[in-house]
């Protein structure tokens, strides 16, 4: 039997984690806004560290100062979260241990690590403008332990010189709401909330709070809320001792790594958690107010015994003295040294226990620490500070507060600086402040730095001062997304509606409620149909929400019911989000009024589309016309006239007969154009007397005389016969294959030859050639030109091998050092060449040059390869293999294996035979052969395995985009694949990002070069760079 028992025990103990209950720690969180508030607002803080504390489940408790008290006499709660004032009174009871972390709200856009007491009254009570005036007032507060809400008021009366006496406080409400109800209905006189109180119900909309004004109104330099008195720090948030040591330095952790952008922080409108504030300034202004638990005078002192029985107390203290003073001298002394010794052994060992806590909570939170000596400037800073900028502490030694300058932005040294002083004068508990600091790579890194003077002198100016910097960049970006993202949502002209996964309405923006009249708190929790107005069917509505569920989008109009049950129409965008898993989250709607839009469309469309006169299309519904019959000619191949046809002795008439008869003859010379053309055909208006005509699927050029023919026939006017001609220009697409705006400007060109040969005519616009041609020409002579004068230079750009950080050669790059216009890349001039035999010589110049520079480096005892580029003309011309081999013997003391040819994919199968032939001949003098740009061109496999390359070339239009293209990516590690199967060395060109270059290191290409490694340089740079690089260890690629 006990056998069989011991067997049930082990079987439990060895049953999985998940069959054990958590833990349940209780987070017990002062309310002093309704509980429905506080419980909407901290639950998700909750359930954030249910999930990131394992094993143990927090549960959220909102009560009031008694409730919290009672609670924490029996022992209910594990963990609180109060203010400051409380905090220290329940402190003083032995109920609390030290603060875990600093709560830091957030404010449109501000950081806010301090609270402060705000002082209300009507703004219509001119009585009240000052201090003084609360004398024999009503003031309603809340408990006396509220920091916000009393005791950093009170401070200030007391302060000012004032007594509290003279002041009734009325301290039933507890509740910060019901005071600023209170002071609006007039119950009470004055009021004291505490910050970002009025904010909240302010956004809540409350729009009433505009009837209160500030009392005693504080400004100060970033801090977002109104303020009457000076700042303390933020709620703390403390563990009782009951609670395990590594449990609560895990939950420390976890607060001080909440991010910004994480919903429990957005749901409780805070930035997250800092390490402890000093609370001392609170205890400080608590004890000069004797407010709980400093408000406890004893009734009867020793004092007041020495004062009655002085005589007596004295004769006994005497005799008393005498007797014991050397038994009770030496026994005390002993005692001393034994509890002093005791005293330093606890103490030592307490402060190794709370170093290492403290440096555990640092290296969880990955926060640098810094102390500044201030009369000295020294910093001492640990090795993380220095890590978050690049660099090791040896780096920077000495470190003092100059180098500190040094790094910082100098924007942000003046907003630092100017803190740093209100702090020295005590007027800000702290430093707190975002900066910029130089990385030593070059870029800018966002850090959030915090600190206090821990040691000052007599005269109060600061020794000592001690803070951490944290890395914020991400945050940083997160904050400016979420801005931007909140910006568009209140600000855009449009209405947005979000939906949960049920499609009950969860936010709308102003937008809305201006579209549709219902208020934000109207429509929260309700179904969008509300806005129904009954005019879409049933099999539409099913439509839309089959294409929502194909395509999580949908687009459409829509007729809805305003709140005033006024039908309106909108254009209407709704899409699905879903999470990273698929999974429907919300909707978002975005929808306009477009009930004016559909009123007016037809008298709009006919006013910005066509000529009020003739009624054909005006330049604007011609520019849409002209890219339809464009893209109809791309599709059918059949030609388009694009004509443009101004009227010869036109304005000679209308002068005559008046502008009311020229109107009649343009309306005339319209209706017979449209007669003779086809439907498909376009007659518009320009202006004046020009008119455009679009005459697609052209098969004859007939109905140019035609219409010529057409406009010629006399007009009446009154009881004169009057006749104009035309002079027409056409531009013929796709003969002339330009954009709309080209051709209107040809057939414009080709309309003023054909007034120019004596009007009446028709003229096809004719692109000469000649000027191109003469172009080229000239560019081919001053090529040869700068060839013979020697204005070509050879760039080099270094090759990589990324993992081992070593150089493995360079490419040789051309250039053209214009005298005129400085240095020109190849694609200036390059493309001229092609054909030329000014191609060949300069091929050739580039590989002699190229030997050259090696032979150079070798003497400077450095040993690297160069590869040169070949053009498919220069490779297949007669003796190129004997020339080379004539080059590289010019040069006995480079191994030919120090060349490395590149030709393109496309030159090695235009004439594969001959390509075969002469790269072999090469590969057996012992250049080493590379196919670049590979991947974009055709060749086969079969072709492939053919060619006796050594290495093969990624083009850098799939590396560029591999990061966020799946094919690219696929591409690349196909070829990677490909060149491991057939033993070929492989190179990635256009390594932009250390990102890029772990990514092809990870799928096994080593090699490579782009702009992210080193840009192409001078030959003179390449040694100085070569050794920076070797030296450097900052990722896979390093910038040149």
């Amino acid at each position: 039997m006990i056998r069989r028992w011991l067997l049930l025990l082990l079987i439990a103990l060895l049953l999985p984690a998940p069959a054990w209950a958590a833990e349940i720690l209780t987070l017990g969180v002062l309310s002093y806004r309704p509980k429905d508030v506080m419980q909407r607002t901290w639950q998700p803080l909750a359930d954030y560290l249910t999930q990131a504390v394992p094993g143990h489940e927090v549960r959220l408790r909102v009560l009031n100062p008694a409730e919290m008290e009672s609670a924490l006499q029996r022992h209910e709660l594990d963990f609180v979260f109060t203010n400051p004032a409380h905090y220290i009174n329940l402190r003083s009871g032995n109920l609390l241990s030290g603060a875990l972390a600093t709560l830091v709200r957030a404010e449109q856009g501000h950081i806010v690590p301090a609270i402060g007491g705000v002082m209300i009254v009507r703004e219509d009570r001119a009585d009240i403008t000052q201090l003084r005036d609360l004398y024999g007032k009503r003031v309603a507060t809340p408990a006396p332990s509220y920091l916000g809400g009393f005791v950093s008021q009170a401070y200030e009366i007391v302060d000012a010189g004032l007594d509290l006496g003279r002041i009734r406080f009325e301290s039933s409400a507890q509740l910060h709401d019901r005071i600023v109800d209170a002071v609006l209905k007039g119950e009470v006189d004055a009021g004291f909330v505490r910050t970002g109180v009025l904010e909240d119900l302010a956004r809540e909309g409350r729009t009433e709070i505009a009837q209160l004004r500030i009392l005693n109104r504080q400004t100060l330099p970033g801090f977002p809320y109104a303020l009457s008195t000076r700042l303390y720090p933020e709620w703390p948030l403390v563990a009782l001792p009951q609670v395990n040591s590594e449990t609560a330095r895990l939950i420390a952790a976890r607060l001080l790594s909440l991010e910004a952008d994480d919903p429990a922080a957005i749901a409780a409108g805070i930035h997250g958690f800092a390490i402890p504030a000093d609370y001392g300034p609170v205890e400080s202004a608590m004890r000069s107010l004797r407010a709980p638990p400093f408000d406890q005078v004893p009734e009867f002192t020793w004092r007041d015994v020495l004062d009655r029985y002085q005589p007596v107390v004295i004769s006994l203290l005497g005799t008393g003295a005498i007797i014991l003073m050397l038994a009770l001298g030496l026994a005390r002394r002993n005692r001393q040294l034994d509890r002093s010794n005791r005293q330093a052994r606890h103490l030592a060992v307490a402060m190794k226990l709370e170093r290492e806590r403290l440096d555990n909570v640092i290296a969880a939170t990955q926060v640098g620490t810094w102390e500044w000596t201030v009369p000295t400037g020294e910093l001492q800073v640990n090795r993380r500070w220095a890590e978050m900028l690049g660099y090791a502490p040896e780096e920077l030694a000495p470190i003092t507060f100059e180098t500190w300058r040094r790094l910082a932005h100098s924007d942000d040294q003046i907003a630092i600086e100017r803190k740093l002083k209100a702090h020295f004068a005590g007027e800000l508990p702290g430093l707190r402040h975002d900066l910029r600091m130089r990385h030593k790579d070059g870029h800018w890194v966002w850090i959030h730095a915090c600190g206090s003077v821990i040691t000052s002198a007599r005269d109060g100016s600061p020794l000592l001062m001690a803070g951490t910097h944290e890395d914020i960049t991400e945050r940083k970006l997160a904050e400016d997304a979420l801005r931007l993202s909140a910006s568009v949502f209140q600000n855009s002209y449009e209405a947005i509606l979000i939906t949960d996964a049920d499609n009950c309405i969860v936010d709308v923006n102003p937008s809305f409620t201006r579209i549709t009249g219902y208020a934000r708190e109207d429509v929260l929790g309700q179904n969008p149909s509300i806005l129904s107005s009954g005019r879409q069917s049933r099999e539409f509505y099913a439509q839309l929400w089959r294409s929502l569920q194909t395509t999580d989008h949908w687009r459409g109009e829509v007729w809805n019911r305003r709140k005033n049950g006024e039908l309106f129409a909108e254009s209407l965008s709704i899409t699905r989000v879903l999470d990273s898993n698929g999974r429907l989250i919300h909707h978002v709607a975005v929808f306009s009024d477009i009930s004016r839009l559909k009123a007016h469309a037809e008298e709009l469309d006919r006013i910005a589309h066509f000529d009020p006169l003739t009624g054909v299309p005006n330049r604007r519904l011609l520019e849409d016309r002209l890219r339809q019959a464009i893209a109809h000619a791309d599709r059918s191949r059949k030609p388009l006239a694009v004509c443009l046809l101004d009227l010869d002795g036109f304005k000679p008439i209308n002068d005559q007969y008046g502008h009311e008869a020229g109107d009649q003859l343009l309306v005339e010379i319209v209706d017979r154009l449209q007669s003779m053309l086809r439907s498909v055909d376009t007659v518009a208006r320009l202006g004046g007397d020009e008119f455009v005509l679009l005459l697609g699927d052209l098969e004859s050029h007939g109905v140019f005389d035609r219409i010529l023919e057409a406009v010629s026939q006399p007009v009446q006017l009154r009881d004169d016969s009057v006749a104009v001609s035309a002079s027409i220009g056409v531009a013929l697409y796709p003969e002339d294959p330009v954009d709309a705006d080209t051709l209107l400007r040809h057939a414009d060109q080709a309309m003023y030859l054909a007034k120019q040969r004596g009007r009446n005519c028709v003229q096809v616009f004719d692109a000469s050639v000649e000027a191109s041609l003469r172009q080229k020409q000239e560019l081919l002579r001053r090529l040869a030109q700068a060839l013979e004068q020697g204005e070509f230079v050879l760039h080099f750009q270094p090759k990589v091998d990324m993992l081992e950080r070593r150089p493995v050669g360079a490419e040789a790059l051309l250039r053209w050092n214009h005298p005129e216009e400085g240095l020109r890349p190849p694609a200036d001039f390059l493309p001229a060449l092609e054909g030329n035999e000014l191609e060949i010589a300069l091929g050739e110049w580039v590989i002699r040059t190229a030997l050259e520079q090696v032979a150079s480096w070798r003497a400077a005892g450095l040993d690297l390869p160069v590869a040169v580029n070949i053009s498919a003309r220069h490779l297949l011309k007669a003796n190129f293999v004997a020339d080379l081999k004539a080059m590289l013997d010019e040069h006995p003391d480079i191994t030919p294996d120090r060349l490395e040819l590149e030709i393109v994919e496309s030159t090695a199968i235009t004439d594969m035979n001959a390509a075969l032939e002469v790269l072999t001949a090469c590969r057996a003098l012992g250049v080493q052969l590379a196919l670049d740009d590979f991947g974009t061109g055709y060749a086969s496999l079969a072709y492939f395995r053919r060619l006796p390359v050594d290495l093969l070339k990624i083009d850098r239009s799939f590396v560029r985009d591999m990061l966020s293209d799946a094919d690219d990516r696929a591409i690349v590690l196909s070829v990677v694949h490909l060149a491991q199967a057939f033993d070929r060395r492989v190179i990635a060109e256009g390594v932009e990002t250390t990102d890029h270059a772990q990514a092809l290191i990870e799928i096994g290409c080593r090699l490579g070069q782009g702009y992210g490694i080193a840009r192409p340089m001078p030959a003179a740079h390449i040694p100085g760079w070569i050794a920076w690089y070797s030296a450097t260890d900052d990722g896979a690629a390093g910038r040149g």
